[in-house]
């Protein structure tokens, strides 16, 4: 599977994280995951229905068929269709909501900003950027200073919104990245960037076999 983060991409989120903290005092982690939940079902799921498609077939076509293949037929076709939906991500999708996929997301970044520390900064601006392929979303877990910074901030909901439909269309990393760097100015009207600003988070990009 082609990674959806090569060494180019990791550059131009380690600028991201860079030009945002030029403006603002926000230190920002970012973290790219392939995905952020289990979705076996979904390869059960898809192999039931081909499985159950594939006995309706046999039981109302109009040629006869012999008495082993009711048997034989419905698991080879729920083999199949649950080895191709268990490697296409896309499949997978098809068997997933929206709104479970995001939960799952949110769950797996807000345990990520506790476990990277992002939470310790003296100010409390610590920021995540967390980056889920499969769900094809990105999550923004803020500690304490810039959840209020941001909060009904309508350029900041914009932000945030033109992330995920980036995200969602399956944009590029750099195009991401672009975008990322516009919270920069928005996060620095209310957190400006202080003359003896200390980088308190590594800017590295912590990635774990992203791929797509």
């Amino acid at each position: 599977m082609a990674r959806f983060l090569d060494e180019g991409g990791k550059q131009a989120l380690k600028a991201a994280i860079q030009s945002i903290e030029s403006h603002s005092s926000a230190e920002v982690v970012i973290s790219v995951r392939p995905r952020s939940g289990n979705y076996s079902h979904t390869t059960v799921t898809a192999a039931f229905i081909a499985s159950l498609l594939m006995s309706a077939v046999l039981l109302y076509a109009e040629a006869p068929f012999a008495l082993h293949w009711f048997l034989i037929d419905p698991a080879l076709a729920g083999l199949i269709v649950g080895i191709v939906c268990h490697n296409f991500p896309p499949c997978q999708r098809l068997f997933t909501t929206e709104f479970g996929r995001r939960a799952r997301v949110r769950e797996a970044a807000q345990s990520t900003f506790f476990a990277k520390g992002v939470r310790l900064t003296q100010g409390r601006t610590g920021m995540l950027v967390y980056i889920s392929i499969f769900e094809r979303t990105i999550e923004i877990v803020c500690d304490a200073a810039v959840a209020q910074a941001t909060a009904d901030n309508p350029a900041w909901q914009a932000a945030v919104r033109t992330l995920r439909v980036e995200m969602l269309a399956g944009s590029n990393v750099v195009k991401i990245a672009d975008a990322l760097k516009t919270l920069g100015p928005i996060l620095g009207e209310k957190l400006p960037r202080a003359a003896d600003d200390v980088n308190e988070l590594p800017d590295d990009i912590d990635d774990r076999e992203a791929v797509a």
